[in-house]
């Protein structure tokens, strides 16, 4: 990439999954983009080592496509980027880039796909999608999605690449102690999901008469649910104690199974349902 080459990263979605792929992919090609953003959670002081600059979209904007579209076009115009990646959706969460105005088609755009339902989100696409000029397959995606993306790819006469992202070396781990035998529960999730985790190793140690020390990684404010025995950490990011640990306990979002993609033999893995992600393929896929 040129030094003068202006990037921007639009990543919108639930969570820190977006996030944590957007540092995993900065890291890996080496690129500092402008990042749009919805998630206020994760400091500044850890993002500057992947972006130039941040903005954050209004929360009323959310839900509302045509308001969040009106923003968003007005953003992109200010910032005037070279090229613009769309991280996991191909015309925005909502579709909100769909019908992409031809005012701006001097701006490469480039397609970050992961696993995607794609029957649930292309009701939310009233519209063309964008031109683009590169798609990244981060992931391995079921038999549909990977027939609409080779599609996709001859309607815009342009190759798949498939990247393997490589994740930063995170510096709060430090702060973490992994005892002997830990059993690390890692989750981004709600408190019934993360206690469904912790249900899940409970029953685990059970069936192996096992006696593991639970420390638990989440971004909750309080986890009134756990025992005594229990080590609970709220921060992010936790790559580096991913291989300090006996065992991982997580559901089956796409950077844990990327993370733990060489070490599967201590990975164990809940998948849960979300609107536009499947978990549960993802966990069929990495076992083929």
């Amino acid at each position: 990439m040129e030094d003068r080459e202006k990037v921007l990263y639009y990543c919108l979605g639930g969570g820190l999954g977006h996030i944590t792929r957007f540092t995993a992919f900065c890291n890996t090609l080496s690129i500092r983009p402008i990042l749009i953003t919805a998630n206020k959670t994760v400091s500044s002081d850890y993002l500057n080592r992947f972006t130039s600059d941040v903005y954050c979209l209004p929360d009323n904007l959310k839900d509302d496509k045509q308001a969040l579209r009106k923003w968003l076009l007005k953003k992109i115009k200010e910032i005037n980027p070279d090229r613009l990646l769309l991280d996991a959706f191909p015309a925005g969460v909502l579709g909100e880039l769909a019908d992409f105005p031809n005012e701006l088609n001097s701006i490469k755009i480039e397609y970050i796909s992961r696993i995607l339902k794609l029957d649930t989100y292309n009701k939310r696409v009233e519209g063309e999608l964008p031109k683009y000029s590169r798609i990244w397959q981060v992931e391995k995606v079921g038999k549909a999605q990977s027939v609409w993306l080779n599609n996709l790819a001859r309607y815009n006469n342009i190759p798949i690449t498939e990247l393997t992202l490589c994740y930063p070396e995170s510096d709060v781990d430090f702060k973490i102690n992994t005892p002997e035998n830990c059993w690390l529960i890692v989750h981004s999730g709600s408190d019934q999901e993360l206690q469904e985790l912790y249900e899940y190793a409970k029953d685990i140690a059970l069936l192996e008469n096992a006696s593991p020390n639970y420390v638990v990684v989440g971004q909750l404010s309080a986890a009134k649910f756990f025992q005594e025995n229990v080590s609970y950490y709220n921060c992010y990011p936790v790559n580096n104690i991913l291989k300090k640990a006996a065992r991982v306990i997580s559901a089956a979002g796409f950077n844990i199974m990327q993370q733990m993609s060489k070490i599967k033999e201590k990975h164990f893995v809940l998948p849960f349902n979300r609107p536009l992600d499947d978990q549960h393929l993802r966990l069929r896929l990495s076992k083929q």
